[in-house]
């Protein structure tokens, strides 16, 4: 190695060491000249990004998303809320009856009426029978009611001395059954042996709550709202025909709501 090669070697050597970088750029200086470094900024090239990539689906789309299934959590939570809501509120009617006939019971209920009768299952579509949406091709229910003495306190006189009244409705074809305890008011049609009815308190059914398909009921809650009218007549001192229409739903407290109707026929005996 000849004596300017060697000295031009260890010059290179103690530039790199002294001054390792060019003024003009990140690049070595090296024995064959400037050198670029691996990754330095070249400013003739495109720059890194400083940000990361977007993604590949928008953001707004994203979010549309993310809203969406918020709305389903949300939606499937109310349906809970709502089904606990609509449970209690039943609840809280049952409760409301048997805390008015509980003073009564104290002192001992009398049965006034038993009722036995048949009844068209699912008579009607809804709740108010008023449209022509009647379906009485299912004759396939029985009935039996019992229907105690008003008694003779303040909270009963107050709201019109109703009958307490606990009833079943059984299906024989295998189909939804109901018990119920209400308030039975009885209205007499003037000096005339006929009279109207209402009824109103709580039932419990042992239909489908949810999936039926019909003519099964979907009931969104076992423990509904009982709801009855009437029309009769005194058929004797001891003996009364009503005819009787008998609703159980939950007001959509509880969804699917389809609820149940009942009409039929019922012979009471008074004691």
């Amino acid at each position: 190695m000849g004596r300017d090669q060697g000295w031009g070697g260890a010059r290179n050597t103690l530039i790199r060491l002294l001054l390792p970088f060019s003024p003009r750029g990140r690049r070595w200086i090296g024995p064959r000249g400037p050198r670029r470094m691996r990754g330095s900024l070249n400013l003739n090239q495109h720059p890194r990004p400083l940000l990361p990539p977007l993604p590949a689906r928008p953001w707004w789309r994203k979010r549309r998303r993310h809203a969406k299934a918020a709305r389903g959590i949300l939606k499937n939570r109310i349906g809970r809320a709502g089904g606990l809501m609509g449970q209690g509120l039943a609840l809280k009617s049952a409760i409301a009856v048997l805390a008015l006939a509980a003073p009564a019971a104290a002192e001992g209920l009398t049965l006034d009426e038993f009722r036995a009768g048949v009844f068209y299952h699912s008579a009607y579509g809804g709740f108010l029978p008023t449209g022509p949406h009647w379906d009485l091709s299912r004759l396939e229910s029985v009935k039996f009611s019992a229907l105690f003495a008003s008694p003779e306190i303040d909270a009963f006189r107050w709201i019109g001395s109703p009958r307490p009244e606990i009833g079943a409705t059984f299906n024989l074809a295998g189909r939804e059954n109901i018990v119920h305890a209400n308030l039975n008011w009885q209205i007499p049609v003037f000096d005339t042996p006929l009279y109207l009815e209402l009824g109103f308190g709580a039932a419990l059914t042992d239909g489908a709550l949810t999936g039926a398909t019909a003519p099964a009921r979907n009931f969104g809650c076992a423990l509904n709202f009982y709801d009855a009218a009437g029309i009769g007549a005194h058929l004797s001192d001891s003996v009364t025909l009503t005819l009787r229409y008998e609703h159980v739903s939950n007001l959509d407290l509880c969804l699917p709501n389809e609820g149940l109707s009942n009409l039929g026929l019922m012979l009471g005996v008074k004691f």
